[in-house]
């Protein structure tokens, strides 16, 4: 059995799974999310609705890249309401994490 090196609760929520962290405000780390998401099965963004697209990243240009991709966006609150670009605590978050499991 392999040591996990994360914290505790990402070895129990991830077991099995990679994770990277890219720059999206350099040009580098656009391109390079742009290359995974061409070979990827499912982008999953907590960004507030409005963030992706303007980095060059929302679905419409995914999609362009990766005809099959589901593109899931986890929000605290829905990009029709009012409160669209507010940030959210970890604790909301997590209930719309939950269906991930």
């Amino acid at each position: 059995m392999t040591r996990c090196t994360k914290r505790w609760y990402a070895c129990i929520l991830n077991p099995n799974k990679r994770g990277i962290t890219l720059d999206l405000t350099r040009p580098q780390g656009v391109t390079l999310g742009r290359r995974l998401v061409s070979g990827a099965d499912i982008v999953v963004s907590n960004y507030s609705a409005d963030v992706l697209p303007k980095l060059g990243l929302g679905y419409d240009m995914l999609r362009r890249l990766n005809a099959r991709l589901v593109m899931m966006s986890i929000s605290a609150y829905s990009a029709d309401s009012i409160q669209r670009d507010c940030r959210a605590a970890a604790r909301l978050m997590s209930r719309g994490r939950a269906c991930l499991a």
